[in-house]
């Protein structure tokens, strides 16, 4: 609790120089790698080289509600560690680098600098005027500036808003934060204008009378009633997820979050035995750059999916 304050707790940050994390798989570091070479090789980049850049953030966007119910919690934990506070000494302790942050990104005058190439990220810039270093946001490019300042004024109207004094010190803290009594729980969300593609290239691989469940995942990312049965080897199923998300074609989840949407939804068939996924087995394919399916289903490229010609 005590540190938070000096943290901006909705971004993730870069300090050049550093070194970057070993699972390149996230998207962040990768996107971080790929951008880095950019500048420092790109003539056009020239005058905006890494030496001369301070840091590079990115924002992670939470829905409003879930924050809201996030931040009531600090505020239960906060005052049964400081009884006495008052609000302005939970926002100073909790939000002071948050605030500061969000509030620069509202009123700061960042530009457009570039797209990252080979991903679905672009990049603004500002200067620091205090000692001539770039800042660089890395932003999704099917979105631009405007919908995270947005954003940010929200978030900061949200902790302006925070009712400290009236909080009910009899509440529990949340363990798992609920809006409108269900459990929030992250999801793949598929591209929409690919889910057709994925659909007709992965659909034989289950029984008629499942491919319909099967079709509503894709469009929904929701649990199903009964686990997909899929008809083969399932590496290949974790295999073509791994590509997938990689190509970010999936969305909406981090890969601990879609290994174990997919251990919640299918089993696959292991010679003559129908067996369930175990998150051990699907971390192994997953997370990791090595290439372990001899027999993928499909290929992903950058903005296409092929079906490879193998049988089963």
């Amino acid at each position: 609790m005590r540190y938070l304050g000096s943290t901006n707790n909705l971004t993730s940050w870069y300090i050049i120089g550093a070194e970057l994390p070993l699972n390149k798989n996230l998207t962040f570091p990768k996107t971080l790698e790929i951008w880095m070479n950019f500048k420092d090789n790109d003539w056009g980049m020239e005058k905006y080289r890494t030496q001369k850049t301070q840091h590079i953030f990115t924002m992670e966007i939470i829905d409003l509600r879930l924050l809201k119910e996030l931040f009531i919690d600090l505020m239960r934990i906060y005052k049964n560690d400081f009884p006495f506070a008052e609000k302005e000494d939970f926002i100073s302790h909790v939000f002071s680098e948050t605030i500061s942050d969000l509030t620069d990104l509202v009123e700061g005058e960042y530009s457009f600098l570039s797209e990252v190439h080979k991903t679905d990220f672009d990049v603004y810039y500002k200067k620091c005027t205090r000692n001539k270093e770039y800042i660089d946001f890395i932003i999704d490019a099917d979105k631009n500036f405007d919908y995270y300042k947005q954003y940010a004024k929200k978030v900061l109207k949200l902790i302006e808003d925070l009712d400290f004094d009236n909080l009910n010190n009899n509440d529990l803290a949340i363990i798992k934060t609920k809006i409108n009594d269900k459990a929030i729980e992250a999801k793949p969300i598929f591209k929409p204008e690919m889910i057709e593609t994925i659909f007709d290239l992965l659909k034989d691989f289950f029984s008629i009378e499942q491919q319909k469940d099967f079709k509503t995942f894709l469009e929904t990312g929701n649990n199903v009633n009964e686990k997909l049965l899929f008809l083969d080897n399932g590496n290949r199923l974790a295999d073509a997820f791994k590509q997938l998300k990689n190509a970010n074609f999936i969305t909406g989840c981090n890969q601990s979050e879609l290994i174990n949407c997919i251990e919640k939804n299918f089993k696959y068939r292991f010679r003559d035995k129908v067996k369930n996924y175990i998150p051990k087995y699907l971390e192994s394919i997953i997370s990791t750059n090595k290439e372990l399916c001899k027999k993928p289903i499909i290929t992903v490229k950058a903005n296409s999916i092929t079906k490879n010609i193998i049988s089963r």
